[in-house]
């Protein structure tokens, strides 16, 4: 029997159930159907007997999934039929310029731009010198190091609210920074009078006094050892006791002591003064007292 026509579907769709069709397309596509006069329709079949030449898609934009109907050729007319807007920065997937076909998804990127200021620090650089004046091996700060401080602009991009890239578009350097200067040891070597050389851990500029045990009642030095040319006296507070030793005058030609040990001390030595031993009191006058160089040597 067939059925009476106030049992028919009508194919012209209420507004209400228009709307519950759609939600069915969104949550069930592909399982949705529905029976039309005598024969099984999917839903974006009806829909399509609804709008005739219009196209439905799906467009994500905004942080929500929207179902637009319209009589469109480009995604840019559907987006626009939609009362979608879209800005100059906008993305779009496919591009506005794209042909659009039923039940497409279009994708809407919103683009934004802003600039940002920030204070940053300028680095400082670390100098380092080498000294003959600083044992071998070891080294020491001369001057700290101080950052410097600059104020950098960037270009910052948004999609969709999420910081996407930035670039630096203008940089003002408020404090330039101080170079941060550590000297280090770097010992070397110092040629005798016969041509020999001697490598040496530090380089000492002193003063050189002299002493003699001539005419007096003690020949030892403070170490035990017999008072002798090459033993000599230091403070031991700059050059300890035992080291070996090179010592001449400054230029390294006018007089050559030649090498020694540390071996006594004195009253009046203190700090960069050594005092060598002679062998005559006359000596000692001769000598007075001298500028000289120190050079405390390698040994093994």
């Amino acid at each position: 029997m067939k059925p009476s026509k106030k049992s028919r579907l009508p194919l012209r769709l209420t507004a209400s159930l228009m709307a519950a069709l759609l939600m069915m397309t969104v949550l069930f596509p592909t399982a949705a159907f529905a029976t039309v006069g005598s024969r099984e329709t999917s839903l974006s079949q009806m829909m399509y007997a609804e709008y005739g030449s219009e196209v439905c898609a799906t467009v994500y934009a905004d942080g929500y999934v929207r179902r637009i109907a319209a009589d469109a050729t480009t995604v840019g007319e559907l987006l626009e039929a939609g009362g979608i807007q879209i800005g100059a920065q906008d993305i779009t997937e496919p591009a506005l310029s794209a042909p659009v076909s039923n039940n497409m998804a279009i994708t809407v990127t919103r683009v934004t731009t802003s600039t940002v200021t920030s204070t940053e620090v300028i680095p400082y650089s670390q100098i380092r010198r080498p000294s003959e004046y600083i044992t071998k091996g070891t080294e020491q700060l001369e001057r700290a190091g101080v950052n410097g401080s600059k104020l950098v602009t960037y270009e910052i991009i948004y999609k969709d609210g999420v910081e996407s890239s930035r670039r630096v578009i203008s940089e003002d350097v408020v404090s330039e920074p101080v170079d941060e200067i550590v000297v280090y040891g770097c010992g070397g070597t110092v040629t005798t009078p016969s041509g020999e050389q001697l490598s040496f851990v530090r380089k000492i500029d002193g003063e050189a006094t002299a002493y003699t045990c001539e005419g007096q009642s003690w020949n030892t030095t403070f170490t035990g050892t017999t008072a002798r040319v090459g033993a000599i006296a230091v403070d031991p507070k700059y050059i300890p006791l035992g080291t070996v030793v090179y010592i001449s005058s400054p230029d390294g030609e006018s007089w050559v002591y030649g090498t020694a040990r540390a071996e006594d001390t004195g009253g009046a030595i203190k700090g960069h003064i050594i005092d060598l031993y002679m062998n005559t009191y006359r000596e000692c006058i001769n000598f007075g007292r001298r500028s000289c160089s120190i050079y405390i040597l390698e040994t093994n």
